[in-house]
């Protein structure tokens, strides 16, 4: 280690020589040095951001979802066998579509998504990003995202409708609570409802959308 250490002062420096060669050498070392620290220092921030964007995306979503282009009965066999399998440690049906949200003279698109809230909790982030509530969903209670709530200047069990192009009907609910993920796209358009109600928005009474799954060897990744 001394004789790689002397080897590199030897040519570091020089006061034999001419010194300006001696003050380019270290010039030329700073400018390495400070190339490779900003790398390291972009790859690190590159890094700890899109970790925090995955948690965030996949904070509301399934590692793994079962559908049918039918969708799934609620008497289907399927969920038995979700059961027997020892790689599924949790599973939880859904509903979901599009639909029209509405208070007062404001209105906007959203994703609505029909869940069953102690079911969700075992599978994703949804409880950690539930900022307002009770942490349940009742019948006709909806879960808005902060950017939503804000934009439509919505208030805490304030009544909205919810226009349903599956039914060509409108449906009234309120406000139920409140949930903020932190990514943007979710926090304004995906709105959760009680899986019951969400079936009749859609039109799918007796069926689910498909089926979340949390698997044993994804928790081990």
């Amino acid at each position: 280690m001394r004789t790689y250490f002397w080897i590199a002062l030897r040519y570091l420096v020089n006061f034999k020589r001419e010194k300006f060669i001696s003050f380019m050498s270290l010039i030329s070392l700073l400018g390495v040095a400070i190339g490779v620290m900003t790398l390291i220092i972009v790859l690190g921030v590159m890094s700890g951001f899109d970790r925090d964007l995955k948690s965030k995306i996949l904070g509301l979503n399934y590692e793994l979802i079962v559908d049918k282009p039918i969708g799934i009965a609620d008497n289907d066999k399927i969920f038995a066998q979700f059961s027997s399998f020892p790689e599924v440690t949790a599973f939880s049906p859904f509903v979901s579509g599009q639909a029209l949200l509405m208070s007062d003279e404001r209105f906007i698109g959203v994703h609505i998504r029909g869940i069953d809230l102690a079911r969700e909790m075992k599978i994703n982030s949804i409880s950690s990003f539930i900022k307002v509530g009770s942490g349940s969903l009742n019948p006709q209670e909806l879960l808005v995202g902060e950017e939503l709530f804000k934009q439509l200047d919505l208030k805490l069990g304030q009544p909205i409708n919810i226009f349903s192009p599956i039914t060509n009907k409108h449906y009234p609910f309120r406000v139920g609570g409140i949930f903020k993920s932190g990514y943007y796209d979710y926090d304004l358009n995906l709105v959760f409802s009680n899986i019951e109600d969400a079936q009749s928005l859609m039109f799918m009474e007796g069926f689910y959308s498909g089926v979340g799954l949390k698997m044993l060897l994804m928790c081990l990744v």
